[in-house]
């Protein structure tokens, strides 16, 4: 025994020390699409943000958690999930969408969605697709995944997709099958 501690009792603190020290949770992510680990600068929880132009609103973005990561490209990832509003110029919603995972890099304004992705236009039609990329400046929506298409009368599948912004003028790249729905 030295210093009034046995070896049971110093090896006991060193275990429970490296224990603690192991529950930690402030641990860098490692971002798939860049091979480096990072901290987020800024981290939201149950975020609203609200976007404009020109002083209108143009959108609204909700999601459980938000984390934002500054460096030469700054980004924002949404690990929890994320629902996105659009609205014209009346400020009626115009499209909506959610996904399970999101990042949206401020640089480009590009929303890249992943997981259960869906898409909701104003005439109710539907889009299903595991990966989806929503240029807000270019007013485009793509996919290189499968995607389905859900209208009144018809289910629409393919590979890829090529939309406008509002999701109403759609082309599917490799179309697969039509399915017309009977009422």
């Amino acid at each position: 025994m030295k210093n009034g501690l046995s070896d049971a009792a110093l090896i006991s603190a060193i275990t429970m020390s490296l224990l603690l020290a192991s529950c930690r949770n402030d641990k860098p992510v490692k971002l798939p699409f860049e091979n480096i680990e990072k901290m987020p600068t800024q981290t939201i929880y149950d975020a609203e943000i609200m976007f404009t132009d020109s002083g209108n609103l143009s959108g609204k973005l909700k999601a459980v958690k938000l984390d934002h990561y500054e460096g030469d490209k700054s980004f924002t990832v949404m690990p929890r999930g994320v629902k996105v509003w659009f609205y014209n110029d009346t400020l009626k919603p115009e499209t909506f969408m959610t996904a399970n995972y999101a990042m949206k890099f401020d640089d480009k304004d590009v929303i890249d969605a992943h997981g259960n992705v869906v898409v909701v236009n104003n005439k109710g039609e539907k889009l299903n697709t595991e990966h989806l990329i929503w240029d807000r400046r270019a007013d485009r929506i793509s996919s290189d995944r499968f995607v389905k298409i859900t209208t009144a009368d018809e289910i629409l599948m393919g590979d890829g997709l090529e939309s406008n912004g509002n999701f109403t003028r759609y082309k599917i790249l490799k179309i697969r099958g039509t399915l017309r729905i009977r009422e």
